[in-house]
């Protein structure tokens, strides 16, 4: 029996298939996964992704700024974690944390997810992906597969329904032994459920032992239904009435392993995995948690496009886009911007990101106001920074906040208190 291999690697950190040590940062894999993702990296509409970079001794594969699983056609899978946790020794706590991020940001739907089982976390992500689905979806079938009434055109041996009289005459055939009708026929045959049947195929792979069981029953169970020819059609007509609502658990699962790579890859070499642009991922987590630990009367504004730097012939030019704006009574009281980067409390703010902010308090906050950067926390920035004053505006100041991803970002939300009170 084969056995499989889970390689770890980490966002912008990179593969080689050598013995050679390169960095820290850098994950040994087989010879055959190796040239299999080297090819996807010879495509250009992949470099968001992964990158090939020939260096002296050989090849470098170089990852770009996602995080997820790929599963590769040897059978071994490829987990990438957030790199803000690179060299703290804790995989468990990235797996945590990227799981933490897709749950508030609305992606999966994980109830008490406080109480992740740690067993799980301490193996790679797709042990925890596999996991959720498939008790979600054992939850799900006790309730009953649904089934609708649909439409089939088929050829039968007994007049059933209504008689298709052109496919019939098409036939030449003056003693037919058999019909084209068209019945309206009640089965399990519907979106929801070819949704389903295809995530569990696609889930197969890189499913292993402690799962193969429960895996084996619930492909039994969908055994009858056809995988999806259009999941994204399918997946835009679940029906989320008060009949479905079993099924509400389950969705968002399925749009997680159906939708995880979107139309990053695509062509021969797409990739059948769950890649997250962690940019974005970071910034709608923020968005999430900011909806939730926003002060009574206050919104939060998102990409707000109200100012821009500059005009021309009355034609806006650089528009001024801060992630968040908080807004009360219709005025602007404090903005907001998130950046995926690995602040260091010991490193200074750089001077675009300075000049970025100081931009956006000119124009929102009319040179009045607060302001803070919000980066992911790590081992080497845990709390606030001094408050940064511009010297044009002393009015106008800026925090470093750190943003907790295993839990609601208490520094935040103690911010947002102090600002508005």
């Amino acid at each position: 029996m084969n056995q499989f291999e889970s390689y770890t690697a980490f966002e912008q950190g990179s593969l080689s298939c050598s013995n050679r040590y390169y960095s820290d940062y850098s994950t040994r894999i087989r010879s055959e996964d190796f040239q299999y993702l080297k090819e996807i990296a010879l495509d250009e509409r992949n470099e968001q992704f992964i990158t090939l970079r020939s260096i002296r001794d050989g090849d470098l594969l170089c990852l770009g700024r996602y995080a997820g699983l790929v599963p590769l056609p040897s059978g071994n899978v490829l987990e990438i974690l957030p790199k803000c946790f690179r060299g703290s020794d804790s995989n468990e706590r990235a797996r945590r944390s990227l799981l933490n991020m897709l749950t508030v940001s609305g992606i999966l739907s994980v109830k008490n997810f406080s109480a992740i089982e740690q067993e799980i976390l301490q193996r790679p992500l797709h042990y925890s992906i596999v996991h959720y689905f498939l008790l979600a979806l054992e939850r799900m079938v006790v309730q009953g597969i649904s089934s609708s009434y649909s439409s089939r055109d088929e050829k039968r041996p007994v007049l059933r329904g209504k008689i298709l009289v052109k496919k019939q005459l098409n036939e030449h055939t003056p003693l037919p032994q058999s019909f084209w009708t068209r019945a309206h026929e009640y089965s399990e045959n519907r979106s929801e459920n070819r949704v389903i049947r295809t995530c569990l195929d696609l889930i197969a792979p890189i499913a292993r032992n402690h799962v193969n069981n429960r895996l084996m029953h619930l492909r039994s169970c969908f055994s009858e239904i056809p995988a999806s020819n259009d999941p994204d059609a399918d997946l835009l007509a679940w029906n989320h009435d008060r009949l479905m609502s079993h099924y509400s658990d389950v969705e968002p699962w399925c749009r997680l392993i159906l939708l995880g790579t979107g139309s990053l890859l695509t062509g021969r070499n797409t990739l059948p995995g769950l890649l997250y642009p962690m940019e974005r991922l970071f910034e709608s987590y923020v968005g999430a948690c900011l909806e939730k630990i926003a002060p009574d009367g206050f919104q939060v504004i998102s990409q707000s496009t109200k100012w821009s730097l500059c005009i021309r012939n009355e034609q806006k030019l650089n528009t001024l886009r801060p992630d968040f704006v908080l807004r009360k009574s219709g005025l602007d009281s404090c903005v907001l911007d998130a950046k995926w980067k690995t602040q260091n409390e010991l490193v200074e703010v750089a001077s675009p990101d300075l000049l970025q902010l100081y931009a956006y308090g000119r124009h929102y906050l009319k040179g009045n106001g607060r302001m803070a950067l919000l980066y992911p926390k790590t081992e080497g920035f845990r709390t606030n920074s001094d408050e940064i004053l511009y010297t044009a505006d002393p009015g106008l100041s800026l925090r470093c906040i750190p943003i907790d991803l295993e839990t609601e970002p208490a520094a935040l939300k103690a911010f947002l208190e102090e600002t508005t009170s």
